[in-house]
């Protein structure tokens, strides 16, 4: 059954796709939670500055809340997006390996760095985008109807940017709430706090973005790529009407000899499915 989705070596199974597509959606969905946390925080902060030396326990208590909202957000994201890392290697080293049967021999990396290239420090602030770059030339259809590059480039330098402004936001913010936490609310610390809330907000807003992006190149490569295979199979054969209508029952030779194992296919030499040969 594996092969009725295979053609030329380009695998065209779309479970991985799918699961990927689910769980970073949920990522996403945690991402906006987590800005979301983080505007209450920054809010919570601003009651503080607001109330001064005479903070109430009320107050006290909603920036409480606020900090443990983002601290169970915070869990339910790093779990999510380390399953979604997970599914996107796979799925990046698929796409690397149909490009390779796509396009033989026009790649910079070997198909190990599609997966090894995303946790080599350094290096993985540009490899992948070559060998993405890599796949999309070799997946995307000859001649001037490609596909733009814009969306990839999109993807990886909002990605990179995302990736930056979470980073510096996140350290930031740890090191301003352990000073807090040794000085006590001094007006200037909390005031830190309260900019860097807003900056870590906007970090996950990009990352948000950068997340969606990430869904429509998943989208744009696999689309070329099951294109690409497709086109070249002849009319009727059950890869493909396999991938539209599902695998093909087997039934028994109809009246006229036509075999109807592939009830997609009409006989030999009528093309309309009916009758006998040379109808």
């Amino acid at each position: 059954m594996q092969q009725q989705y295979r053609h030329d070596g380009v695998d065209l199974r779309r479970g991985l796709r799918l699961s990927l597509t689910a769980l970073l959606t949920l990522f996403l969905l945690a991402l906006l939670l987590l800005a979301a946390a983080r505007f209450q925080q920054r809010g919570a902060l601003a009651d503080v500055l607001a109330e001064g030396a005479d903070l109430t326990e009320a107050t006290a208590r909603r920036a409480d809340a606020a900090d443990a909202f983002h601290a169970s957000m915070a869990l339910v994201a790093g779990v999510l997006g380390l399953g979604a890392l997970a599914l996107w290697t796979a799925w990046f080293r698929r796409v690397r390996l149909n490009a390779e049967a796509l396009a033989p021999g026009s790649h910079r990396f070997g198909s190990g760095w599609a997966v090894g290239a995303w946790f080599t420090p350094v290096v993985n602030l540009w490899f992948p985008k070559q060998i993405a770059d890599d796949i999309w030339r070799a997946s995307a259809p000859a001649g001037p109807q490609g596909p733009p590059r814009g969306l990839l480039d999109s993807w990886w330098v909002c990605g990179v940017l995302a990736g930056a402004v979470n980073a510096v936001t996140t350290v930031a913010y740890a090191l301003a709430e352990a000073r807090t936490h040794r000085h006590g609310h001094l007006q200037e610390d909390v005031r830190r706090l309260r900019t860097l809330a807003g900056a870590g907000a906007f970090g996950y807003l990009l990352c948000a973005v950068a997340g969606v992006l990430a869904l429509l190149v998943i989208r744009q490569l696999t689309g070329m790529q099951e294109q690409r295979a497709l086109e070249s199979l002849p009319y009727g054969s059950l890869p493909y009407e396999a991938q539209v209508y599902g695998p093909a029952p087997t039934l028994p030779p109809g009246p006229y000899g036509n075999p109807y194992n592939n009830p997609y296919a009409g006989p030999p030499g009528n093309p309309y499915g009916g009758g006998p040969p040379g109808y």
